[in-house]
């Protein structure tokens, strides 16, 4: 069954959702140091601060759960939810893979974007091995925390699928 048009925009909205919240607060971070203004630097910090640390997470698998609960095929629905994420961290471990100077800033910074709402527990789980934090192996470790984020959520919903479907029948 094909899916209904507002219901595609609603889902792409869904998966860029973390792209759009860093954008918002990295472009409020940047007014607050070009214009010298402490209210673009509280207003980022409103944002910033609740989704780094818990509202990225709550959003994301909320994101799986409205994926899972997609009427069409499982693995479909899975990859379709998980598309941005996958191709944002293939660019970024590939910009890694370059020489520094030769590094396409706008794919970099996308991807720190995409994954700013787990960079926070990325950070702690490096915290836990060592004092030397890397923000690319922050990232990269932020990025798996949101496929498992997603993947509780998606099967999460998928369970609750099942458990409606024993009932009725």
């Amino acid at each position: 069954m094909p899916l209904k048009t507002n219901m595609k925009y609603k889902l792409v909205l869904l998966v860029l959702l973390p792209l759009i919240v860093g954008c918002y607060v990295e472009g409020l971070m940047r007014l607050g140091m070009t214009r010298n203004n402490q209210v673009y630097f509280q207003l980022a910090s409103l944002l910033h601060v609740p989704w780094i640390y818990g509202g990225g997470m709550a959003i994301w698998f909320f994101v799986g759960r409205a994926f899972g609960n997609l009427n069409m095929n499982a693995t479909k629905s899975f990859i379709l939810g998980n598309i941005a994420w996958s191709i944002l961290i293939s660019l970024y471990i590939w910009q890694l893979l370059l020489d520094i100077t030769s590094r396409n800033a706008f794919l970099v910074n996308t991807a720190h974007y995409y994954a700013l709402g787990f960079l926070g527990s990325g950070i702690r789980i490096i915290t836990l091995f060592t004092n030397d934090i890397q923000v690319s192996i922050a990232l990269i470790i932020a990025y798996f925390l949101m496929l498992v984020v997603f993947s509780l959520g998606f099967y999460s919903a998928l369970k609750s699928k099942s458990s409606e479907s024993n009932l009725s029948s």
